[in-house]
């Protein structure tokens, strides 16, 4: 789908079209980054791709990346609804202000990590770390997937990064 083609399906008039014009080309995106500046989020409300094949995931669901290490840490889905509901805000307020503001409305979080002492019960909590990771679905690069009813291709950028697993409206 071209650049224009997608301005015209968002339904922006003239001087919001510049400006997105103008967004796009100020960060010199390519067409597969295009959920980083929100703005395919928005034409892919009334998505009617098949759901065969479609692993659907939800808001704080821990996810892996296919070819990940073992010890990468849990990988969460974020989503703008779930966010909003939980710090008790209208959710659909907060989907608007982030298509808004170009904000992506899924996207991933890696865990972070740090070095602790021994502490009582650290065992256990590492095993059913491990355990939740094992048993979380895998995603691999290409796949598609469903985050509140929006389909999704899934890009994996790799387990170093705070952000391993793109969500791009498909």
């Amino acid at each position: 789908m071209s650049r224009l083609s997608i301005l015209a399906s968002l339904g922006a008039g003239q001087k919001a079209s510049r400006k997105i014009k103008k967004t796009f080309f100020r960060f010199g995106v390519d067409g597969s980054a295009w959920s980083w500046l929100g703005l395919a989020t928005m034409k892919n409300e009334t998505n009617t791709m098949p759901t065969s094949n479609i692993t659907t995931l939800s808001h704080n669901q821990i996810v892996r990346g296919s070819g990940f290490p073992d010890y990468t840490g849990q990988i969460k889905v974020g989503t703008c609804a779930g966010y909003y509901q939980e710090i008790g805000t209208d959710p659909q307020e907060g989907i608007a202000r982030a298509k808004k503001q170009c904000h992506p409305l899924a996207w991933t979080n890696l865990e972070c990590g740090c070095l602790t002492d021994d502490y009582s019960g650290k065992a256990k909590e590492l095993a059913d770390k491990r355990s939740a990771i094992a048993a979380a679905p895998e995603i691999e690069d290409g796949q598609l997937v469903e985050i509140e009813g929006i389909i999704y291709k899934a890009r994996l950028t790799g387990h170093k990064y705070s952000d391993p697993i793109h969500f791009i409206p498909a």
